[in-house]
């Protein structure tokens, strides 16, 4: 691939192989020439970290044919808690870009990191957004201690984008400030209709989740497709 000139492989599956760090990084090399950019990458569970995926979001970033092809990226299950990774990650949704469909989901992603780069990169195409079972990286001392330090991009990401109708944040124990924020970002876009919204398995009715959804939810008029299950919610609530 590397060295045909005239490549027009343009979207490509590997998903649920041993690629590792050592298969990716030439993959790597490849799609940062790649004439015609990629419009469909699946690398989900392929057992990279994030330095392997770090070299490929560099990649895709020197190629700038990508920013205007991509339209479909799949790392789900790989580990991409690095920081270099998150970097190069950002970097790249970052800049204005056609991606569609983006799932990250299992790959310890810190969350709070990441919504300044989809604000900026991510508002006008992005159609489904799958970031289940990543953390929140503040979620320690300074939640226990009633310090929200939600960055502001969360919010005026979900008050700002014009396509988004799927959205997964299940598994990722959301704090109930973020929770405030997601909803009411969802409740002030005028844009968006038939919006699917997973907040389930966040023990939303433990930690003062429920609350939230009680004074927010009726304000949300997107949202048609709503999961609440495992949140250990009471009747009381509703």
């Amino acid at each position: 691939m590397s060295s045909n000139a005239h490549c027009t492989v343009t979207s490509l599956d590997l998903s649920c192989n041993f690629i590792e760090d050592r298969g990716i990084n030439p993959l790597s090399n490849t799609m940062a020439k790649l004439s015609k950019g990629m419009h469909h990458l699946n690398l989900s569970y392929c057992s990279l970290t994030g330095k392997g995926v770090g070299n490929l979001m560099q990649s895709l970033t020197t190629n700038r044919s990508c920013a205007t092809t991509l339209t479909y990226l799949n790392l789900c299950g790989n580990s991409m808690r690095e920081d270099s990774c998150c970097h190069n990650l950002c970097t790249f949704l970052a800049q204005p870009n056609v991606v569609s469909i983006l799932d990250i989901s299992s790959t310890d992603t810190p969350l709070d990191m990441l919504f300044g780069a989809l604000l900026r990169g991510c508002t006008t195409a992005l159609t489904h957004l799958n970031l289940s079972r990543n953390p929140f990286s503040y979620q320690t001392k300074k939640i226990k201690e009633g310090k929200d330090n939600i960055p502001s991009a969360f919010k005026q990401f979900f008050a700002s984008t014009l396509a988004l109708q799927y959205i997964n944040v299940s598994y990722c124990k959301l704090p109930a400030e973020a929770l405030k924020n997601l909803l009411l970002g969802l409740a002030c876009n005028e844009a968006l209709k038939n919006v699917e919204l997973n907040l389930s398995n966040n023990q939303l009715g433990a930690h003062g989740g429920a609350a939230v959804l009680e004074s927010c939810i009726g304000g949300v008029k997107c949202v048609s497709r709503l999961d609440l299950s495992e949140n250990a919610i009471g009747n009381q609530t509703f």
